[in-house]
């Protein structure tokens, strides 16, 4: 859809709008609410252990990459919300391209 112009553009856009009605968005307001939750658990974590991933520990705690994060947490959620697949990006430095499918609703 980022790529289309004209006619196909538009077609795209229509077929997609339904997605993004109000009503939908509420319904992921618990899954971001919760994502944001397994977010600041991973940042707690690192603030204990002093450590956050491949940073530098700082002289009086660490130094966290929030967009780093933020964009790993904005893919598992569309991730959670799109298909039933786990990415858990913003609670696991190492995970990569690698993801769990599920038939759980998330």
């Amino acid at each position: 859809m980022l790529a289309a112009e004209g006619h196909v553009h538009k077609r795209q856009r229509r077929v997609a709008t339904p997605a993004f009605s109000v009503q939908n968005m509420r319904a992921l307001v618990p899954l971001v609410f919760r994502k944001g939750n397994q977010l600041m658990d991973r940042w707690m974590d690192m603030i204990i252990q002093g450590q956050a991933g491949d940073a530098k520990p700082l002289k009086n705690g660490v130094r966290i990459d929030v967009c780093h994060w933020i964009s790993r947490a904005t893919f598992d959620v569309i991730g959670l919300a799109g298909w039933p697949i786990f990415l858990e990006f913003a609670t696991n430095l190492n995970s990569g391209p690698q993801a769990s499918t599920t038939t759980s609703t998330p």
